[in-house]
């Protein structure tokens, strides 16, 4: 009996690791920041602005040809809003859509991962002013 527990056991783990082996096989390459986002001004009551990061000039790239996922981060939510967003060129989620609140400054910080525990962080600053003031 215990011989053939030995023999499942040994059998589990000969394909968990093949299984690992194989998921990991396909995450080769990095993610890299070529063209960062310059700081920008906003104007409060503006149309949101949006940003491809795939599209000229490119923004990021995975060097293995990975699918990208993106999150974007407002250091101060009151002033804007960052999501990301659907490109209004391509319609591919690819973007981000920053939309301006309130007069003051926020750091967006966009987290970009390949799905295989890769990630990497850029950042821009916005400063938003009120005209109406």
């Amino acid at each position: 009996m215990k011989t053939i527990l030995k023999i499942i056991v040994i059998a589990l783990m000969g394909y968990a690791f093949t299984s690992c082996e194989t998921w990991r096989s396909d995450c080769e390459g990095k993610i890299e920041v070529v063209n960062p986002i310059p700081d920008t001004t906003l104007y409060v009551g503006e149309e949101p602005f949006e940003r491809d990061l795939f599209e000229t000039p490119v923004v990021l790239r995975h060097t293995g040809d990975r699918q990208i996922f993106i999150n974007v981060l407002s250091s101060n939510g009151t002033v804007v809003k960052g999501t990301s967003a659907r490109s209004s060129t391509t319609g591919r989620l690819n973007a981000i859509e920053i939309t301006p609140l309130k007069a003051g400054d926020s750091k967006i910080t966009i987290v970009a991962e390949d799905g295989c525990e890769y990630y990497i962080k850029t950042s821009f600053n916005v400063s938003v002013v009120d005209t109406t003031i």
